[in-house]
């Protein structure tokens, strides 16, 4: 498998610690200025923000670093993920105007590139920040519903687990019933930390919102 792809997988199946090693790897052994090397670097700086922890700080800044060098290239291109991890990097360093804008300038972006691959991850950014627990609940089930239009399994299953854990227990029994029928369609892979998370709420046994477990020491990466 392309390295590329293994860091992209690593990343949505909850295996941050893993993204963040081979994008280190990677880093030690191509130019980190190589279009290969940036986007496995890319996708290294997002595990890093999504585990949380102590390196989300130095994360964002070289985030920020590689979309500005993004732009200024002709060959370069955004992608409404980075807004994403943008979003919520600001949102644990508890910035949230400024995480809010980058949904805001995420939703803007999408609209001018036409790309939707991503939109489900935009709107479960949009329900983290919700203050108001019926706008969070409304969110996750736009969400979800892209992500299921979409064919993304694993998008719609990030934002059903957050829909359970969200709900009242008044509301529980619909979540429950979503979660459980995304975690039935899976054959394989119930060892990896989106799974568990989902399969520990669906149990009823309590759920770290952020899945990928304490940080280790920073890799520091970098898009140079």
């Amino acid at each position: 498998m392309h390295a590329g792809t293994t860091a992209l997988c690593h990343y949505w199946r909850g295996e941050y610690d893993a993204a963040v090693t081979l994008a280190s790897q990677i880093s030690s052994l191509e130019e980190t200025s190589s279009t290969f090397a940036t986007f496995v670097t890319m996708w290294g700086i997002g595990a890093q923000i999504s585990r949380g922890g102590p390196d989300v700080e130095a994360a964002l800044g070289n985030l920020q670093q590689g979309m500005q060098r993004r732009r200024e290239s002709q060959s370069g291109v955004l992608s409404l993920q980075h807004y994403c991890w943008l979003s919520e990097a600001c949102q644990r360093l508890g910035r949230r105007d400024d995480a809010l804008r980058a949904l805001d300038d995420g939703d803007a972006w999408l609209e001018r590139s036409g790309e939707r691959l991503l939109e489900a991850e935009l709107w479960r950014r949009r329900a983290a920040l919700a203050d108001v627990p019926a706008e969070r609940v409304q969110h996750l089930e736009r969400a979800i519903q892209i992500a299921t239009q979409q064919g993304s399994r694993w998008l719609a299953l990030h934002a059903a687990t957050d829909l359970l854990e969200a709900t009242t227990p008044q509301e529980r029994a619909g979540a429950h019933t979503r979660l459980q029928t995304l975690y039935d369609s899976f054959t394989e892979g119930f060892e990896l930390p989106a799974l568990q998370r989902a399969r520990a709420l669906l149990s009823g046994s309590p759920s770290r919102s952020a899945v990928g477990g304490e940080a280790p020491e920073s890799a520091g990466l970098s898009v140079n």
